[in-house]
């Protein structure tokens, strides 16, 4: 039976058997030793869903991908007059992403506990199709 599982640069990839070990992945990755851009994670459900996790600090960016041939869906801050982007690394690539996907730490974990409570998208959270 698959499980949960969370994987990061500097871990690898590891299971997960509640939200508290969840949590606690993902504040390692973001707490520790770092230079260059911010950690990423990705988070796996037993479902083969994914929720890739931009960890930078009183921000994240949350982007979940569906089964396969479904889209993707990023975080967004419509109020948020942010402009240009933040780098983060994830498994030694580096990406870009819009300052204006970052939402508050607080939502952003917030949603990561009702997806892995329920299955799905945290109706709270501003979702745009990738």
């Amino acid at each position: 039976m698959a499980s949960w599982s969370v994987e990061g640069d500097r871990r690898g990839k590891l299971p997960v058997a509640s939200e508290g070990e969840l949590f606690g992945s993902l504040d390692q990755l973001e707490l520790g030793p770092r230079e260059g851009p911010r950690p990423m994670a990705i988070v796996y459900a037993p479902t083969g869903e994914t929720v890739v996790v931009g960890l930078a600090g009183e921000s994240w960016f949350l982007n979940h991908i569906a089964a396969e041939g479904s889209p993707s869906f990023s975080s967004h801050e419509p109020a948020a007059a942010r402009e240009g982007t933040m780098a983060f690394s994830l498994l030694g690539e580096y990406s870009e992403v819009d300052a204006n996907r970052l939402i508050p730490r607080d939502l952003a974990r917030e949603a990561l506990r009702h997806w892995f409570r329920t299955g799905t998208r945290h109706p709270g959270v501003d979702w745009i199709e990738d």
